[in-house]
């Protein structure tokens, strides 16, 4: 509340950017000011360089700045009362961790109530952090070799990929992770399209924000491709449908049955596609 008893819900939001834990609490105590003039209502936010916590404590209100005032109030002139402080970032409001502002402020709780017993005062319970996801997700098509799990699902990608450092340096495969980021075919797969997708913790599409983007996929063993090639062509030129109506087919002959008796190799496993008798 104000100085008259009026409860006000002030609204404290921070652009996006790539701040420091120094610069992300002097953005926070620019809006706090700004509420300090319109409301008249004082807020200060402390950041202890020893234990990297964060503080947000009410000192008090006092008549705002008036229309005509050069400064806005020096000091309050009523004491501080009990208040409470919410967290919420829009699409996130589920999460139990990054849930946006507060938990980078090392806030681990979505509200707060912060009353005498703390002198007005509510101070994280861990640390700072604006270094950002520690990895990210490599998604290529429906090819998987990680399963990693979030609070409610499962997102399913060929790879995580470990960042190391936060400088802009390009990020290899070192062996510095212990996942297997390999997937090996039992039997011969045509790769018309690859679709790739490059994700964050929670399995959603990363903003790249217009940067460029390069991954190296190599294909080191491509396993019998003569010999899928000629099952493919060779098998399925036999017995073709006696009906000639799109939409209809009739008996196959005796040499064109869907399986072939004698294979050998990987060959053994092909499931072979569908015709198009368009």
């Amino acid at each position: 509340m104000d100085y008259t008893g009026t409860r006000q819900f002030l609204q404290v939001e921070i652009p996006e950017g790539d701040y420091s834990p120094e610069c992300l609490v002097k953005a926070i105590q620019d809006q706090f000011d700004k509420i300090k003039e319109k409301y008249g209502i004082f807020f200060r936010i402390t950041l202890n360089p020893v234990s990297r916590r964060v503080s947000i404590t009410c000192d008090g209100s006092g008549p705002p700045k008036g229309p005509r005032d050069k400064v806005g109030p020096l000091g309050p002139t009523h004491g501080a009362v009990t208040f409470g402080l919410t967290f919420v970032m829009v699409g996130t409001e589920n999460r139990v961790y990054d849930f946006g502002l507060g938990y980078y402020l090392g806030f681990i709780k979505h509200t707060y109530e912060v009353n005498s017993q703390g002198c007005y005062t509510v101070e994280s319970e861990s640390l700072i952090n604006t270094e950002g996801d520690s990895y990210f997700l490599l998604a290529i098509d429906d090819f998987y070799t990680v399963e990693h799990k979030t609070n409610d699902s499962y997102v399913q990608c060929l790879a995580k990929i470990l960042i190391k450092h936060h400088d802009h340096k390009i990020i290899f495969d070192d062996g510095y992770t212990v996942l297997s980021n390999e997937i090996v075919f039992a039997q011969p797969v045509d790769l018309k399209q690859v679709r790739v997708r490059l994700l964050d913790a929670y399995g959603e599409p990363l903003d790249l924000h217009h940067q460029n983007l390069s991954i190296s996929l190599e294909i080191k063993e491509l396993m019998n491709v003569q010999l899928y090639d000629s099952y493919r062509t060779q098998t399925w030129t036999k017995g073709e449908p006696q009906a000639g109506i799109r939409g209809q087919s009739g008996p196959w002959s005796e040499t064109g049955t869907r399986k072939v008796q004698h294979t050998s190799g990987s060959a053994n496993a092909i499931a072979y596609p569908a015709r198009n008798f368009n």
